[in-house]
């Protein structure tokens, strides 16, 4: 290739980098409304729900406006405001990927300072039934200071020291999360009459970090480095194998060498019980899709699951169990469309990943499989019935191999806690399906 062509090339490579670096604060914030918003719940309290003397009421549900009377008593509490989002007991939303919230609030009252909170539910320590398990995470605002839109940056909440003296975890559970928000909350710390007006919650963050920014500008030139240097040297190989006889011959041994690599690559990534993909095939089959999809649409992933099949080898032997792991194979290869990806991961556990698929059909195929397998006869001499579990799942844009496997993953157990033979489908964070 010509050296203009490089010069060009190198040349575009600087404006993208230029561009790039000067217009990185001008990207748009991420932003996501929770209120107003139609979709949330608001509610209030006081501690005269468990023996206190504070009472908390609505001035104007509509436009989330409550008045306070917080009286001291020996009852732990006082009265406050929280919202939540509708969602099943230990359920919330995923805000990792923001930095944090604005807040716009309208105060009355002659309180210097109010909480502000967020509860955080990890199933490590947290129970359904116990909504105090929640992690309690807070930060004392002045009420001077709520004038406009208040910006409250993740960074500044702390785990309050009551809660970790209550519930005395380990270190490394002791710090922030945000990635299962069960609750937003507003509450008082000083007695006395207190009115507010929650005018707008709004979760902020950022679009493109910085770092994945300036990454992806040294992927750009390591890349067109590459380019160029294997441009370079394709053009002097030409020119040998034009000149010398020797250089023919090595050329055609590397050939072969090319081939062998590729028949060993095969091997290395096929299950020789099945001659489907193995664990390895798909990890670098979902990586290269993955790499090319980088948006994440329309990918599903099914974990697959044989019901009892130690029970099999132990009462069938193992030469059994190999068969029905075959028999699984067809069936479900004769099952899925030829764009589906069929694999074993391990033992008796399957994936299979499914391009240009909405969550409806996946939900339907994942059905269908576990209906065949459950229909088809296997070991035709000594018929044996056997059932599959599924749990399945799609990728979100935010998703990588390892979240969505571990939400499949997830669904898969609750399929086998829900009796075996059945499919769970477990949705991305923030999705409507």
């Amino acid at each position: 290739m010509s050296s203009t062509l490089y010069n060009a090339v190198r040349l575009c490579a600087v404006l993208i980098t230029l561009i790039a670096v000067l217009c990185a604060r001008y990207i748009p914030e991420r932003e996501l409304m929770l209120h107003p918003n139609g979709g949330m719940v608001h509610s209030i309290y006081a501690d005269s729900d468990w023996g206190g003397t504070s009472t908390a009421e609505w001035v104007n549900q509509e436009d989330v406006e409550w008045l306070c009377e917080y009286r001291e008593s020996e009852t732990h509490g006082g009265c406050g405001y929280s919202i939540s989002f509708g969602l099943p007991a230990g359920e919330g939303l995923d805000f990792s990927a923001y930095r944090g919230f604005k807040l716009n609030l309208t105060y009355e009252g002659d309180a210097s300072r109010i909480r502000v909170f967020i509860r955080n539910f990890n199933p490590a320590y947290s129970k359904e039934a116990d909504q105090n398990s929640s992690k309690f995470m807070s930060l004392m605002l002045r009420t001077q200071d709520l004038h406009g839109d208040v910006f409250i940056d993740f960074n500044e909440l702390t785990v309050i020291d009551w809660w970790l003296t209550q519930f005395d975890l380990p270190r490394r559970l002791a710090g922030t999360e945000f990635d299962n928000v069960v609750t937003i909350g507003i509450d008082y710390v000083t007695p006395g009459t207190h009115k507010l007006r929650i005018n707008k919650i709004e979760m902020v963050g950022e679009w493109l970090e910085r770092e994945d920014l300036f990454f992806a500008i040294i992927i750009l030139w390591m890349c067109l480095l590459a380019w160029e240097g294997i441009g370079r040297f394709y053009t002097l190989n030409k020119k040998s194998q034009a000149e010398t006889q020797r250089l023919t011959e090595l050329a055609s041994s590397y050939h072969k060498l090319e081939i062998e690599k590729h028949e060993y690559e095969v091997k290395s990534t096929t299950d020789t019980l099945t001659g489907i993909l193995n664990r390895g095939g798909m990890e670098q089959f979902i990586f290269e899709l993955l790499e090319k999809n980088r948006t994440r649409d329309n990918i599903g992933l099914l974990v697959i699951d044989v019901d009892h099949f130690k029970r099999i080898n132990d009462r069938r032997g193992h030469d059994a169990g190999d068969r029905i792991l075959q028999g699984l194979t067809a069936v479900v290869s004769l099952n899925t469309r030829d764009k589906d990806v069929f694999g074993r991961w391990g033992g008796e556990e399957f994936l299979l990943v499914c391009t240009d698929i909405n969550a409806e059909y996946l939900r339907l195929l994942a059905d269908k499989l576990r209906g065949a397998v459950a229909a088809y006869r296997f070991e035709a001499h000594n018929p044996l019935s056997v059932s599959i579990s599924i749990g399945a799942t799609m990728f979100s844009s935010s998703d990588t191999f390892t979240t969505a496997f571990k939400r499949a993953d997830d669904a898969l157990y609750r399929a086998k806690d829900s009796g075996r033979n059945c499919v769970i489908y477990l949705p991305t964070p923030n999705s409507t399906d």
